[in-house]
Parts: structure tokens; C-alpha cells; sequence
């Protein structure tokens, strides 16, 4: 219990990638006394570059521990212990948390998950949701328990989701309101004692992780379906077509040079009005990120002067 409203609230934070970074930068923008970090190991490459959970923990000078698995977290227990946190947080971990680990923190460990639960479940949650097409979603804080985003809700705040969203426009929103609320919850309580609500497990749905297969564009997807692809897989695994699939979109009549027809090429980010679907930023395999307009002038030759009278939703 702490003495006064005033007493900095001893926390551990757990997180791995990039939008774990998000929610601690927020929680040290608020002040939160953050005692230790638990991260794992983030293997994505992202068209970006940005500080780690690990060099944000250096450049804080906040004792941290680096884990694959369960095993490892229950390894440094004792550690974790030692440093006497009164609550846990969870943002974008990506390993199962044991019972004996999530435990540690007296007033409990609590868990931030884009989406409403318990709808979108699992690993996915922000892709999922612009996948589907939904125009309304939120985030929600959880205390955790043995289930995998089943634990009682403490929080919950909808939001829209725009047209143009992809997930890292929607992660960093959905973050921002999350910790938002953690925090105004953390600024009522002398005890870590919360209102709790209970899951309607029957309402329940699920995602999977995606992978670069996943995000290989299918041409003959509606074209809407194909945009929705480009903004849920930014910023990975990053939606991708061969040179010769994409270019083929635009003009059929063109010969795309033979050593480049099976080259990947990703497209970052895309228009899509009134039907039309046309790449902004893309990027060819083992290349650095470049204009549309400037891939046309540089691999294709004459395409930029006739792909647009093709007849074809695609510009």
C-alpha cells in the first residue's frame, strides 16, 4: 500500500518490439517510476529506425533482463523480485508470461491489448482489425491471469479506426489512449485495488501471427481488400508482388526486364480513392525505399507515360 496519493508507484514493464517502445516512452513521459524491464528479442526489420525497449532501458539507466522463453523468466525470478515493483505492465511482449513471474508485483500485472476484448484475441490484433474493415475499435487493459488476453478488464475505450489507417497510425493511438487510462487508473488508488469485469468468453474472436507469405498481394482480390493489405502489413511483414505482377497491374503490354521479373518488390504505402488504388512508396528487395513515380522512371522506362489509360482500377 502506498503512504500517499504523491508516492511514485514502483512498476515493471515487459516488452519486445517496437510498439512496446511506444508505451514505455509514454509511461516515462508521465513520470512512471519504472524499477525494471523484462524484453525479449525483436527479429523484425522495419522500414524505420527507432530506439529498442533495451536502449531506451540504457539511456534511462533502468536495470533490465533480456529472455526467450518461460524458462528464462522464471530464471531470473529472483531478480525480477529484487526489484520490488507494487505493479506489472505488459505491452507487446510476445512471450507467455508464467503464473510465478506475473505474480511478483503485489497489486498484480496488467496487460495493454489494441483491440476490445474479447474480440481479436492473440498476437494480430491491430492487423486484424484493418483487414476486417472495421470502422470502430479500441484498446483494452487487462489484468492477466493463465488465458491468453482472457484476464478480467479493468479498462476499455473505443475509437475509430480512419480509412487511411495503417497499423502503426492505429498502434499509436490505441497506446496513447491505453496508457492514458492505466495511468488515471494507477492516480486513484492507494492499493491496486480495480473494478474488475469479467470476459463474455461466448463473444470471444481470435487472430494468428502473419508472416511474409501472408502479405504477398493476390491481384485478383478486390481491390479495396488490397489496400486494406498495404495498411495492415505497415510496418511488417510489409505487403509485397514481383516486379513483373505489379507492373503487369498497370500496363500488359509492357516487357519487364528478365533479371528483375521476379524480384520482390514491397509497396509501403498506397492511395485508395473512389476505387483507385495507386502505390506511393515502394521498395525493391535488397533496395532502399523509393517514390512510385521514381520506381516507373528508373526500372520501367515509358510505363509512366501510358499506365494510366490502362483500364484498370489500379494508377
Amino acid at each position: 500500500m502506498l503512504e500517499n496519493q504523491n508516492t511514485p508507484i514502483p512498476m515493471l514493464f515487459f516488452g519486445s518490439d517496437y510498439y512496446s517502445t511506444i508505451a514505455l516512452s509514454l509511461l516515462l513521459e508521465n513520470n512512471m517510476h519504472i524499477v525494471g524491464i523484462v524484453t525479449g528479442t525483436s527479429d523484425a526489420s522495419l522500414p524505420f529506425s527507432y530506439q529498442s525497449v533495451t536502449d531506451i532501458a540504457k539511456k534511462h539507466h533502468i536495470p533490465y533482463l533480456t529472455v526467450s522463453n518461460k524458462r528464462d523468466l522464471i530464471e531470473h525470478e529472483p531478480t525480477i523480485s529484487s526489484w520490488q515493483a507494487l505493479v506489472g505492465f505488459v505491452a507487446s511482449f510476445g512471450t507467455i508470461i508464467p503464473q510465478s513471474t506475473y505474480c511478483l508485483p503485489s497489486w498484480g500485472t496488467f496487460n495493454l491489448h489494441p483491440s476490445l476484448l474479447p474480440s481479436f484475441r492473440g498476437p494480430s490484433p491491430l492487423e486484424q482489425t484493418i483487414l476486417s474493415g472495421v470502422e470502430s475499435s479500441g484498446v483494452t487493459v487487462i489484468k492477466i491471469n493463465n488465458g491468453v488476453d482472457t484476464g478480467n478488464i479493468i479498462s476499455q475505450k473505443p475509437l475509430p479506426v480512419l480509412p487511411t489507417d495503417t497499423t502503426l497510425s492505429l498502434a499509436n493511438r490505441l497506446y496513447r489512449e491505453g496508457i492514458d487510462q492505466f495511468i488515471s487508473l494507477l492516480n486513484t488508488t492507494f492499493d491496486g485495488k480495480f473494478i474488475e469485469t469479467e470476459q463474455d468468453d461466448t463473444k470471444a474472436t481470435y487472430t494468428t501471427r502473419y508472416h511474409k507469405e501472408d502479405a504477398q498481394i493476390d491481384w485478383n482480390l478486390p481491390v479495396q481488400q488490397i489496400d486494406r493489405m498495404i495498411r495492415a502489413y505497415y510496418p511488417k511483414p510489409l505487403a509485397w508482388t514481383t516486379v513483373s505482377e505489379l507492373i503487369l497491374q498497370y500496363n500488359p503490354t509492357v516487357t519487364v526486364r528478365e533479371n528483375w521479373t521476379q524480384k520482390r518488390i514491397q509497396i509501403l504505402e498506397a492511395t485508395y480513392i473512389s476505387g483507385t488504388l495507386k502505390p506511393k512508396t515502394v521498395v525493391i528487395e535488397g533496395k532502399t525505399p523509393i517514390p512510385w513515380e521514381a520506381f516507373l522512371n528508373g526500372y520501367v522506362g515509358t510505363i509512366h507515360t501510358r499506365y494510366a489509360s490502362h483500364n484498370s482500377p489500379m494508377q
